[in-house]
């Protein structure tokens, strides 16, 4: 599932998408929007999961996750996530998160 570049190749925009899903067999899977990058495991049947704050920390070695403070941030990044792994058909990824 993707999006045409076309239009920003074209440039009647400036960017063609504004986050990024990435997988990793049916283990993991991530989006990165803007600054923030959520990454959803599923190993052995335990969940976790990890947030990064790309601009203050671009090599992802401090996981945000549990701070109670980006809590809201987490569920709404884990929220759009799924709506987008829902969109795309992935359905190993779909029963893997739930």
């Amino acid at each position: 599932w993707g999006q045409s570049l076309l239009p920003v190749l074209k440039g009647e925009q400036e960017t063609g998408r504004d986050a990024l899903v990435h997988a990793y067999k049916d283990l993991q899977r991530a989006l990165s929007s803007g600054r923030w990058k959520l990454i959803l495991y599923s190993v052995q049947g335990r969940k976790r999961e990890q947030l990064f704050d790309l601009e203050a920390d671009p090599w992802e070695t401090v996981d945000l996750a549990g701070e109670p403070e980006h809590r809201e941030r987490v569920a709404a990044l884990t929220h759009r996530l799924h709506d987008l792994l829902r969109k795309a058909g992935d359905p190993a990824a779909l029963d893997m998160l739930e």
